[in-house]
């Protein structure tokens, strides 16, 4: 019996051993995409675009295998150019309650059944801050910082990633401004309601302060939404490993934007991973890409259906091959910019660019606007860019309520310079005070004893000074470490065509 014992544990560890271990677990994902044109009441401009541009990520979603519900309302002009969609409601309170109540049970099932999982959360439309509370606009009401807090805490997923495009996009996850500069709250606690506080999440957002976001009608949405999906679909893409994660989205999107010099028109956005993992994985595409492309001579490109829709743009690096995951319509058409050809896509089979002849085309631009925004894409993607920008600490923003190290360690100077000259000050006051307590008792006193006393008053003066001379050092001191210019930035010139600068950041915290 105890030979038996000792032979099934012993063909226990063989097979503990041999066996192969458990592939790791696929990660579900799930998505809602929500888009609103309708501006809040107080507003008079209403958005032309961002329906389309939640229409446009639905698809690219869905193609990709995500899990994904829409809430949309077309306006006509969308309507006529998308069709009937399988919408699951339109940008209401109520039918965003149901949504996510509906994507909370998918995501706990997957859960369940041993996967991963990852919510994708895309809005587009109207935003704005009231008391210092960021806010997105909804048919019949506003989703506010601390309502995304709760729907991102409420579905239990692994993790997040909240993409928002609009104005002021900024506050709706932060509590307050880039530099330390903090904005009254009236609602609940920053810490308790603070959607940059979940480490599980990661955002990507219009803006990286106080300011307005971009619609552009060559791109027929927004300039953010469009560069998004451009990215996603494997224009971002160096490592051509089907993956898109932070660092490749987050470089794309510096590189894209880099070469508009007007800093009024260039976009402006917000980058930051989960958990501060810049090798964190947005979306993956599987099996082979439909369109990939060996060519070197594209330069800036876009890629247009026989509708007219602008799918992606996309600016390789020399060397660097491209796979592109286009929706299946087909024939689709790559247009160099600026150019006089296009390629005409017809097979929906795999199918590499370099293949393909060109076509004649005739191009015409115009547009004030419309010269700025043509610097889009001007310069050329590659890995470079992505290494360039994961060495960059200062793209990733720390979450509310915990400054970066730089401005803690000025606090903390300021802390310890303010002390020593409020105690030193104090010091050198208490002793000219003693001084004086002995100059008035001695009223009346002999000769000999006026001149002990004088020699007493002197000698408490003199001790004095050291204490004053620190209390003034320190305070010069704080002085300069709360009005010191934050930072300089020198524009070298290295770029041919852009013009030398030196300019100082002032930083100012009352």
């Amino acid at each position: 019996m105890r030979l038996r014992t000792r032979a099934f544990w012993v063909v226990a560890w063989l097979v503990m051993f041999v066996a192969p271990l458990p592939a790791r677990a696929e990660v579900a994902r799930f998505a809602l995409v929500i888009g609103n044109n309708q501006p809040p009441a107080e507003a008079s401009t209403t958005l032309r675009y961002a329906d389309d541009d939640a229409v446009a990520m639905h698809r690219l979603l869905v193609q990709a295998g995500v899990e994904s519900r829409l809430l949309v309302r077309l306006d006509r002009d969308s309507h006529r150019l998308h069709g009937p969609l399988p919408a699951s409601g339109a940008p209401r309170s109520a039918d965003l309650q149901r949504a996510v109540g509906a994507l909370g049970s998918a995501i706990a099932r997957a859960w369940q059944r041993g996967h991963e999982t990852e919510l994708l959360l895309f809005y587009s439309g109207h935003g704005d801050i009231d008391a210092g509370e960021g806010f997105v606009m909804l048919e019949d009401g506003r989703l506010t910082r601390h309502r995304l807090f709760e729907l991102l805490s409420a579905t239990k997923a692994t993790r997040n990633h909240v993409f928002v495009d609009a104005c002021r996009s900024y506050f709706l996850v932060f509590e307050r401004g880039p530099g330390g500069q903090r904005r009254r709250y009236s609602g609940a606690p920053p810490d308790a309601s603070t959607p940059a506080q979940l480490a599980n999440t990661g955002f990507v957002l219009s803006t990286s302060s106080d300011r307005e976001s971009h619609e552009w009608e060559r791109f027929q949405g927004g300039i953010l939404s469009h560069e998004l999906r451009s990215a996603l679909r494997g224009a971002a893409d160096t490592n051509l490993d089907g993956g898109i994660d932070y660092a490749e989205l987050g470089a794309f999107l510096t590189t894209a934007n880099r070469s508009i010099e007007n800093p009024r028109f260039r976009p402006s956005f917000t980058v930051r991973p989960p958990a501060g993992n810049l090798r964190q994985p947005v979306l993956s595409w599987r099996g082979p890409a439909p369109l990939t492309s060996s060519r070197s001579d594209l330069g800036h490109f876009y890629l247009e259906t026989a509708r007219g829709e602008r799918i992606l743009d996309a600016h390789p690096a020399r060397g660097q091959v491209l796979r592109l995951w286009p929706p299946p319509d087909r024939p689709l058409f790559v247009r160099p910019t600026p150019g006089s050809v296009e390629y005409v896509i017809k097979s929906q089979q795999p199918i590499d660019l370099a293949s393909v002849a060109a076509s004649p085309l005739e191009v015409a631009s115009r547009g004030a606007l419309s010269l700025a925004f043509e610097r889009l894409f001007d310069d050329p993607f590659g890995p470079a860019d992505v290494r360039r920008y994961e060495s960059s600490s200062d793209r990733i923003p720390e979450p509310p309520g915990v400054p970066p190290a730089r401005e803690r360690t000025r606090a903390g100077l300021e802390v310890a310079l303010g002390s020593i000259a409020l105690a030193a000050e104090a010091t050198a006051l208490g002793l000219n005070a003693a001084a004086a307590i002995v100059y008035w008792q001695s009223s009346g006193d002999s000769q000999r004893e006026l001149e002990a006393a004088n020699e007493r008053v002197r000698t408490l003066n003199r001790a004095s000074i050291p204490f004053h001379a620190t209390a003034a050092l320190a305070g010069v001191g704080w002085g300069l470490s709360r009005w010191w210019p934050e930072s300089v930035v020198v524009d070298t010139g290295l770029i041919p065509g852009r013009t030398t600068t030196f300019s100082f950041v002032w930083h100012d915290r009352f």
